[in-house]
Protein backbone atom coordinates (compact mmCIF):
# COMPACT_ATOMS: atom_id res chain seq x y z
CA UNK A 1 0.00 0.00 0.00
CA UNK A 2 1.37 3.39 -1.00
CA UNK A 3 1.17 5.96 1.74
CA UNK A 4 0.16 9.49 0.62
CA UNK A 5 2.95 12.00 0.74
CA UNK A 6 2.55 14.59 3.49
CA UNK A 7 1.60 17.98 2.21
CA UNK A 8 4.51 20.37 2.31
CA UNK A 9 4.06 23.83 3.71
CA UNK A 10 4.05 26.60 1.12
CA UNK A 11 7.30 28.56 1.06
CA UNK A 12 7.41 31.64 3.21
CA UNK A 13 7.89 35.04 1.60
CA UNK A 14 11.47 36.32 1.78
CA UNK A 15 12.55 39.82 2.77
CA UNK A 16 16.00 41.11 1.84
CA UNK A 17 17.14 43.74 4.35
CA UNK A 18 20.01 45.95 3.20
CA UNK A 19 22.00 48.32 5.43
CA UNK A 20 25.37 50.01 4.94
CA UNK A 21 27.05 50.22 8.31
CA UNK A 22 30.12 48.98 10.14
CA UNK A 23 29.19 50.20 13.62
CA UNK A 24 26.23 49.43 15.85
CA UNK A 25 24.26 52.64 15.59
CA UNK A 26 20.52 53.14 15.96
CA UNK A 27 19.49 51.55 12.62
CA UNK A 28 21.73 48.53 13.18
CA UNK A 29 20.42 48.00 16.70
CA UNK A 30 16.89 48.25 15.37
CA UNK A 31 17.50 45.55 12.77
CA UNK A 32 18.98 43.04 15.20
CA UNK A 33 16.14 43.80 17.60
CA UNK A 34 13.55 43.24 14.86
CA UNK A 35 15.10 39.91 13.83
CA UNK A 36 14.89 38.74 17.46
CA UNK A 37 11.26 39.73 17.95
CA UNK A 38 9.71 39.10 14.50
CA UNK A 39 7.57 36.04 13.81
CA UNK A 40 9.87 33.86 11.70
CA UNK A 41 7.01 31.48 10.98
CA UNK A 42 5.57 34.08 8.58
CA UNK A 43 8.64 35.46 6.76
CA UNK A 44 12.25 34.55 6.10
CA UNK A 45 14.92 37.25 6.15
CA UNK A 46 18.22 37.79 4.36
CA UNK A 47 20.35 40.46 6.04
CA UNK A 48 22.76 42.19 3.66
CA UNK A 49 25.73 44.48 4.22
CA UNK A 50 28.68 45.68 2.16
CA UNK A 51 32.17 44.22 1.86
CA UNK A 52 34.65 47.07 1.65
CA UNK A 53 37.74 44.88 1.57
CA UNK A 54 40.91 46.92 1.34
CA UNK A 55 39.29 50.13 2.61
CA UNK A 56 40.84 51.55 5.76
CA UNK A 57 39.26 53.06 8.87
CA UNK A 58 36.23 50.76 9.09
CA UNK A 59 35.26 48.63 12.06
CA UNK A 60 33.39 45.34 11.86
CA UNK A 61 31.15 45.76 14.93
CA UNK A 62 28.02 45.06 12.86
CA UNK A 63 29.36 41.75 11.56
CA UNK A 64 30.67 40.82 14.99
CA UNK A 65 27.22 41.33 16.54
CA UNK A 66 25.59 39.34 13.74
CA UNK A 67 27.96 36.43 14.41
CA UNK A 68 27.31 36.66 18.15
CA UNK A 69 23.57 36.36 17.50
CA UNK A 70 23.92 33.57 14.94
CA UNK A 71 22.72 35.75 12.06
CA UNK A 72 24.27 35.16 8.65
CA UNK A 73 25.06 38.33 6.69
CA UNK A 74 25.25 38.34 2.90
CA UNK A 75 27.77 40.92 1.71
CA UNK A 76 27.84 42.87 -1.53
CA UNK A 77 31.34 43.68 -2.77
CA UNK A 78 31.74 47.44 -3.01
CA UNK A 79 34.59 49.09 -4.92
CA UNK A 80 33.67 52.70 -4.07
CA UNK A 81 30.87 54.71 -2.42
CA UNK A 82 28.32 54.54 -5.24
CA UNK A 83 29.15 51.38 -7.19
CA UNK A 84 26.82 50.59 -10.15
CA UNK A 85 27.73 46.90 -9.96
CA UNK A 86 25.92 46.71 -6.62
CA UNK A 87 22.64 46.68 -8.55
CA UNK A 88 23.65 43.59 -10.50
CA UNK A 89 24.91 41.84 -7.35
CA UNK A 90 21.69 42.63 -5.51
CA UNK A 91 19.49 41.46 -8.39
CA UNK A 92 21.36 38.16 -8.61
CA UNK A 93 20.89 37.72 -4.86
CA UNK A 94 17.17 38.43 -5.22
CA UNK A 95 16.79 35.82 -7.95
CA UNK A 96 18.90 33.21 -6.15
CA UNK A 97 16.98 33.55 -2.88
CA UNK A 98 13.44 34.10 -4.15
CA UNK A 99 13.19 37.52 -2.53
CA UNK A 100 9.68 39.02 -2.42
CA UNK A 101 10.39 42.37 -0.73
CA UNK A 102 13.47 44.58 -0.48
CA UNK A 103 13.89 46.69 2.67
CA UNK A 104 16.61 49.36 2.73
CA UNK A 105 18.05 51.70 5.36
CA UNK A 106 19.66 55.12 4.79
CA UNK A 107 20.90 56.78 1.63
CA UNK A 108 23.29 54.25 0.08
CA UNK A 109 20.94 51.32 0.44
CA UNK A 110 17.88 53.44 -0.39
CA UNK A 111 19.46 54.44 -3.71
CA UNK A 112 20.04 50.74 -4.37
CA UNK A 113 16.41 50.00 -3.48
CA UNK A 114 15.22 52.73 -5.85
CA UNK A 115 17.24 51.26 -8.74
CA UNK A 116 15.97 47.73 -8.06
CA UNK A 117 12.40 49.02 -7.96
CA UNK A 118 12.68 51.06 -11.16
CA UNK A 119 14.66 48.50 -13.16
CA UNK A 120 13.11 45.21 -12.03
CA UNK A 121 9.85 46.11 -10.23
CA UNK A 122 10.92 44.61 -6.89
CA UNK A 123 8.52 45.65 -4.06
CA UNK A 124 10.47 48.07 -1.86
CA UNK A 125 10.24 49.53 1.65
CA UNK A 126 12.63 52.42 2.39
CA UNK A 127 13.50 53.55 5.93
CA UNK A 128 14.39 57.13 6.90
CA UNK A 129 16.26 57.47 10.19
CA UNK A 130 17.24 61.15 10.07
CA UNK A 131 19.93 63.22 8.45
CA UNK A 132 23.40 64.49 9.22
CA UNK A 133 25.39 67.26 7.52
CA UNK A 134 29.07 66.45 7.90
CA UNK A 135 30.06 67.84 4.50
CA UNK A 136 28.81 68.76 1.01
CA UNK A 137 29.11 65.18 -0.22
CA UNK A 138 26.82 63.88 2.52
CA UNK A 139 24.41 66.75 1.81
CA UNK A 140 24.24 65.61 -1.83
CA UNK A 141 23.56 62.02 -0.78
CA UNK A 142 20.82 63.28 1.53
CA UNK A 143 19.12 65.10 -1.36
CA UNK A 144 19.28 61.97 -3.50
CA UNK A 145 17.87 59.94 -0.62
CA UNK A 146 14.92 62.29 -0.10
CA UNK A 147 14.16 62.19 -3.82
CA UNK A 148 14.10 58.36 -3.83
CA UNK A 149 11.35 57.90 -1.24
CA UNK A 150 8.58 59.01 -3.59
CA UNK A 151 9.15 55.84 -5.62
CA UNK A 152 9.06 53.40 -2.68
CA UNK A 153 6.00 51.24 -2.05
CA UNK A 154 6.27 52.40 1.56
CA UNK A 155 8.53 54.96 3.24
CA UNK A 156 8.99 54.30 6.97
CA UNK A 157 9.96 57.17 9.29
CA UNK A 158 10.59 57.37 13.03
CA UNK A 159 8.97 60.75 13.68
CA UNK A 160 6.40 63.27 12.49
CA UNK A 161 9.06 65.84 11.46
CA UNK A 162 10.62 63.24 9.14
CA UNK A 163 7.17 62.44 7.79
CA UNK A 164 6.60 66.10 6.96
CA UNK A 165 10.04 66.36 5.36
CA UNK A 166 9.44 63.40 3.03
CA UNK A 167 6.01 64.73 2.12
CA UNK A 168 7.50 68.14 1.27
CA UNK A 169 9.92 66.39 -1.13
CA UNK A 170 7.19 64.65 -3.09
CA UNK A 171 6.43 61.40 -1.25
CA UNK A 172 2.69 60.71 -1.15
CA UNK A 173 1.43 60.94 2.46
CA UNK A 174 -0.45 57.63 2.17
CA UNK A 175 2.85 55.87 1.48
CA UNK A 176 4.58 57.32 4.55
CA UNK A 177 4.32 55.21 7.71
CA UNK A 178 5.54 56.34 11.12
CA UNK A 179 7.15 53.46 13.02
CA UNK A 180 9.06 54.69 16.09
CA UNK A 181 12.10 52.91 17.44
CA UNK A 182 11.76 50.60 20.42
CA UNK A 183 14.08 49.55 23.22
CA UNK A 184 14.83 46.14 24.68
CA UNK A 185 16.46 46.31 28.11
CA UNK A 186 18.26 43.03 27.42
CA UNK A 187 20.32 44.79 24.75
CA UNK A 188 21.77 46.93 27.52
CA UNK A 189 22.88 44.13 29.85
CA UNK A 190 26.13 45.30 31.49
CA UNK A 191 29.28 43.35 30.75
CA UNK A 192 31.82 45.27 32.82
CA UNK A 193 31.65 46.24 36.47
CA UNK A 194 31.30 50.02 37.04
CA UNK A 195 34.39 50.12 39.23
CA UNK A 196 36.51 48.69 36.41
CA UNK A 197 35.37 51.45 34.05
CA UNK A 198 35.84 54.13 36.69
CA UNK A 199 39.42 53.03 37.17
CA UNK A 200 39.97 52.83 33.41
CA UNK A 201 38.81 56.41 32.84
CA UNK A 202 39.79 57.90 36.24
CA UNK A 203 36.19 58.73 37.12
CA UNK A 204 35.64 59.78 40.73
CA UNK A 205 32.57 57.94 42.06
CA UNK A 206 31.95 60.74 44.56
CA UNK A 207 31.58 63.39 41.86
CA UNK A 208 28.49 63.87 39.65
CA UNK A 209 28.82 62.63 36.05
CA UNK A 210 26.92 63.78 32.99
CA UNK A 211 27.34 62.36 29.49
CA UNK A 212 26.57 62.65 25.82
CA UNK A 213 26.49 59.51 23.66
CA UNK A 214 26.70 59.41 19.89
CA UNK A 215 28.62 60.31 16.75
CA UNK A 216 30.80 63.41 17.14
CA UNK A 217 29.30 65.57 14.42
CA UNK A 218 28.27 69.27 14.36
CA UNK A 219 24.52 68.60 14.27
CA UNK A 220 24.81 66.50 17.44
CA UNK A 221 25.67 69.62 19.45
CA UNK A 222 28.59 68.34 21.54
CA UNK A 223 30.17 71.81 21.46
CA UNK A 224 27.01 73.25 23.01
CA UNK A 225 27.24 70.49 25.61
CA UNK A 226 30.79 71.55 26.50
CA UNK A 227 29.73 75.19 26.80
CA UNK A 228 26.85 74.13 29.06
CA UNK A 229 29.20 71.90 31.07
CA UNK A 230 31.53 74.85 31.61
CA UNK A 231 28.63 76.99 32.83
CA UNK A 232 27.08 74.26 35.00
CA UNK A 233 30.49 73.59 36.56
CA UNK A 234 30.25 77.02 38.21
CA UNK A 235 27.19 75.81 40.14
CA UNK A 236 27.83 72.06 40.63
CA UNK A 237 31.07 71.33 42.45
CA UNK A 238 33.24 68.56 41.00
CA UNK A 239 31.15 68.05 37.87
CA UNK A 240 32.58 65.49 35.41
CA UNK A 241 31.58 64.72 31.81
CA UNK A 242 31.83 61.74 29.49
CA UNK A 243 31.74 62.18 25.73
CA UNK A 244 31.06 58.71 24.35
CA UNK A 245 31.51 58.25 20.62
CA UNK A 246 33.82 59.10 17.75
CA UNK A 247 33.68 61.30 14.68
CA UNK A 248 34.89 64.34 12.81
CA UNK A 249 34.45 66.83 15.68
CA UNK A 250 36.79 65.04 18.09
CA UNK A 251 39.79 67.32 17.62
CA UNK A 252 37.71 70.53 17.85
CA UNK A 253 36.03 69.34 21.04
CA UNK A 254 39.31 68.31 22.66
CA UNK A 255 40.89 71.62 21.72
CA UNK A 256 38.00 73.52 23.32
CA UNK A 257 38.54 71.55 26.52
CA UNK A 258 42.28 72.29 26.54
CA UNK A 259 41.78 76.01 25.89
CA UNK A 260 39.20 76.33 28.65
CA UNK A 261 40.93 74.31 31.36
CA UNK A 262 38.46 71.41 31.15
CA UNK A 263 40.76 68.64 29.91
CA UNK A 264 40.90 66.93 33.32
CA UNK A 265 37.13 66.98 33.80
CA UNK A 266 35.91 65.91 30.33
CA UNK A 267 36.67 62.32 29.34
CA UNK A 268 36.57 61.22 25.69
CA UNK A 269 36.00 57.46 25.56
CA UNK A 270 35.82 57.07 21.79
CA UNK A 271 33.46 54.47 20.33
CA UNK A 272 32.33 51.81 22.82
CA UNK A 273 30.88 48.43 21.92
CA UNK A 274 28.57 48.00 24.91
CA UNK A 275 27.01 51.32 25.82
CA UNK A 276 24.91 49.61 28.50
CA UNK A 277 27.96 49.58 30.75
CA UNK A 278 28.21 53.36 30.71
CA UNK A 279 24.65 54.23 31.70
CA UNK A 280 25.46 52.86 35.15
CA UNK A 281 28.23 55.45 35.55
CA UNK A 282 26.23 58.59 34.89
CA UNK A 283 23.81 60.74 36.84
CA UNK A 284 22.30 62.47 33.80
CA UNK A 285 22.26 61.92 30.03
CA UNK A 286 22.34 65.05 27.88
CA UNK A 287 21.18 65.15 24.24
CA UNK A 288 22.24 68.57 22.90
CA UNK A 289 21.44 67.92 19.22
CA UNK A 290 20.35 70.43 16.61
CA UNK A 291 18.82 67.61 14.54
CA UNK A 292 17.55 64.11 15.34
CA UNK A 293 15.16 61.46 14.15
CA UNK A 294 14.32 59.45 17.25
CA UNK A 295 17.53 59.02 19.26
CA UNK A 296 17.95 55.49 20.59
CA UNK A 297 20.01 56.83 23.49
CA UNK A 298 16.92 58.68 24.72
CA UNK A 299 14.89 55.46 24.86
CA UNK A 300 17.79 53.53 26.39
CA UNK A 301 18.31 56.00 29.21
CA UNK A 302 14.58 56.14 29.93
CA UNK A 303 14.40 52.34 30.03
CA UNK A 304 17.32 52.13 32.49
CA UNK A 305 16.11 54.85 34.83
CA UNK A 306 18.70 57.46 33.88
CA UNK A 307 17.26 61.00 33.79
CA UNK A 308 17.60 62.89 30.49
CA UNK A 309 17.85 66.52 29.47
CA UNK A 310 17.46 66.98 25.72
CA UNK A 311 16.93 69.62 23.11
CA UNK A 312 13.41 69.53 21.68
CA UNK A 313 14.22 68.24 18.19
CA UNK A 314 12.93 65.46 15.95
CA UNK A 315 10.75 63.02 17.84
CA UNK A 316 12.07 64.01 21.28
CA UNK A 317 8.95 66.08 22.00
CA UNK A 318 6.74 63.15 21.01
CA UNK A 319 8.59 60.80 23.35
CA UNK A 320 8.74 63.19 26.30
CA UNK A 321 5.09 64.20 26.25
CA UNK A 322 4.18 65.93 29.51
CA UNK A 323 7.87 66.25 30.48
CA UNK A 324 8.67 69.82 29.42
CA UNK A 325 11.16 70.18 32.27
CA UNK A 326 13.38 67.67 30.45
CA UNK A 327 13.66 69.74 27.24
CA UNK A 328 15.39 72.93 26.11
CA UNK A 329 15.75 74.91 22.88
CA UNK A 330 18.59 73.77 20.58
CA UNK A 331 21.78 75.84 20.73
CA UNK A 332 21.04 77.60 24.04
CA UNK A 333 23.90 76.49 26.28
CA UNK A 334 22.79 78.74 29.14
CA UNK A 335 19.35 77.09 29.26
CA UNK A 336 20.98 73.67 28.98
CA UNK A 337 23.36 74.47 31.84
CA UNK A 338 20.49 75.67 34.00
CA UNK A 339 18.51 72.49 33.38
CA UNK A 340 21.52 70.26 34.04
CA UNK A 341 22.16 72.06 37.33
CA UNK A 342 18.50 71.80 38.37
CA UNK A 343 18.34 68.04 37.79
CA UNK A 344 21.60 67.34 39.59
CA UNK A 345 20.54 69.44 42.60
CA UNK A 346 17.02 68.01 42.95
CA UNK A 347 16.76 64.25 43.69
CA UNK A 348 12.95 64.43 43.78
CA UNK A 349 12.86 65.89 40.27
CA UNK A 350 15.13 63.10 39.04
CA UNK A 351 12.89 60.48 40.64
CA UNK A 352 9.68 61.93 39.18
CA UNK A 353 11.30 62.15 35.77
CA UNK A 354 12.56 58.57 35.67
CA UNK A 355 9.23 57.21 36.93
CA UNK A 356 7.34 58.97 34.12
CA UNK A 357 9.95 57.87 31.59
CA UNK A 358 9.69 54.21 32.60
CA UNK A 359 5.92 54.24 32.10
CA UNK A 360 6.29 55.85 28.66
CA UNK A 361 8.77 53.20 27.53
CA UNK A 362 6.60 50.31 28.72
CA UNK A 363 3.48 51.70 27.09
CA UNK A 364 4.73 53.01 23.74
CA UNK A 365 8.16 51.64 22.76
CA UNK A 366 7.79 47.88 23.01
CA UNK A 367 10.04 45.93 20.56
CA UNK A 368 7.58 43.07 20.03
CA UNK A 369 4.80 45.47 19.10
CA UNK A 370 7.15 47.27 16.70
CA UNK A 371 8.13 43.97 15.04
CA UNK A 372 4.48 43.01 14.60
CA UNK A 373 3.72 46.36 12.96
CA UNK A 374 6.59 45.98 10.53
CA UNK A 375 5.51 42.47 9.58
CA UNK A 376 2.03 43.84 8.94
CA UNK A 377 3.61 46.26 6.43
CA UNK A 378 5.10 43.29 4.57
CA UNK A 379 1.64 41.74 4.41
CA UNK A 380 0.25 45.03 3.15
CA UNK A 381 2.76 45.18 0.32
CA UNK A 382 2.21 41.57 -0.69
CA UNK A 383 -1.54 42.18 -0.82
CA UNK A 384 -0.88 45.36 -2.87
CA UNK A 385 -2.95 47.40 -0.40
CA UNK A 386 -0.73 50.46 -0.73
Amino acid sequence: MTMPKPKSSPPKPNVMIVIATDIIGGPGKGLFQFLRFSDHRRFDYLLCNYDRAGWTGYRNDFLDMARDQGIQVHRFYQRFTIDPLLVLQAYRTIKANGINIVQTHSYKSNILGFLLKRMFGIPWIAFAHGYTGENKKVALYNRLDLWCYQYADLAVVVSDPLKRLLQSKGTHPQRIIKLPNAVDRRELTPQTEPQVLREKWSIDAERPVIAVIGRLSPEKGQMVFLQAFQEAGKRIEGLQALIIGDGQELENLQQFCRENGMAEDVIFTGHVTNVGDYYRLIDLLVIPSYSEGLPNVLLEAMALGVPVVSTKVGAVGEVLQGMEENMVTPGDHYALAERISTFLADPDLKQRSTTKAGKIITRRYNPKMRAERLVSLYDRILRRQI
